[in-house]
């Protein structure tokens, strides 16, 4: 097989469903895994816990940490969205507005992350 034609695309549109499976109209798109932005954010994280470990603070990190951190990620990997109102005024698309989806409806969060490890939505 030809690996040149094994393309990995940047981007994906995440189809946001309600819990119970009902659709909607609500889109993110998002970087993968493989993508620049995803990479450059988690080598950012990765240095910053490797200088505190060099000044020798202690590795106390906290699930709220944890999940913060996680969140940042998902923030910087969405790229874009289509759908999203409040009080029938579209929302801008923004890190805070996203941040602030992510925080408020954590079944969105949910599954913008499961999109964004699953490298078949980028193929």
């Amino acid at each position: 097989m030809d690996i040149s034609k094994l393309t990995i695309s940047d981007n994906f549109d995440v189809e946001i469903t309600m819990p119970n499976g009902a659709e909607t109209d609500l889109i993110i798109t998002v970087a993968g895994q493989d993508s620049d932005v995803y990479k450059k954010h988690a080598m950012s994280t990765r240095n910053k816990r490797i200088k505190d470990m060099q000044r020798g603070k202690k590795n106390n990190t906290t699930a709220e940490q944890l999940e913060e951190s996680g969140v940042d990620l998902l923030v910087a990997c969405s790229v874009g969205w289509r759908g999203f109102e409040l009080n029938g005024e579209q929302i801008v698309f923004s890190a805070d507005a996203v941040r602030d989806i992510y925080e408020q409806h954590a079944w969105i969060r949910d599954q913008v992350d499961v999109a964004i490890v699953d490298r078949s939505n980028f193929m």
